[in-house]
């Protein structure tokens, strides 16, 4: 049982240290978009996420769960299913930085960099439990293909 929690705690750090990578790469782009190329809020966003995600997939599938190489159709399902998960994601994304920086003004450089923050460590929970499910399904078809194909 022990081994077990430790494994547990182990996985949610290596998410939580590559998810933190993600973030601060949706953090950075938003800044820069936003602030320094002065795009408008939904637009700065929506193209930090999708950047910050694709790099997401990457790492939660080379890193966190090492999941061997599947075949094309595979892999397409599996990323598919992952972008389609934080579809919920980016709307809680777009609406929290829509309320807070555009309805209530909090719009200065220091405010959007605090409520991106805040942002992403909410996201990054749910993320981890959605991602784990995602990633668990995709390495049980790889199991048993790779099953079938021995037998």
């Amino acid at each position: 049982m022990k081994k077990l929690n430790n494994f547990k705690i182990k996985n949610f750090l290596i998410y939580a240290f590559f998810g933190f990578l993600a973030s601060l790469v949706n953090v950075v782009l938003f800044q820069l978009l936003y602030h320094n190329l002065r795009l408008i809020n939904l637009v700065a966003n929506s193209i930090a996420f999708i950047i910050a995600n694709v790099f997401s997939y990457y790492l939660n599938r080379t890193f966190v769960f090492k999941l061997p190489r599947g075949n094309l159709s595979e892999l397409f399902i599996e990323f598919t299913s992952f972008i389609s998960s934080r579809t919920l994601t980016y709307f809680l994304d777009i609406s929290f930085m829509f309320i807070f920086a555009t309805l209530l003004k909090m719009n200065t450089a220091n405010e959007t960099l605090v409520l991106k923050i805040i942002d992403q460590i909410i996201l990054g929970l749910i993320n981890y439990f959605i991602s784990r499910l995602i990633f668990q399904k995709s390495e049980k078809r790889i199991q048993n293909r790779t099953t079938k194909q021995k037998h």
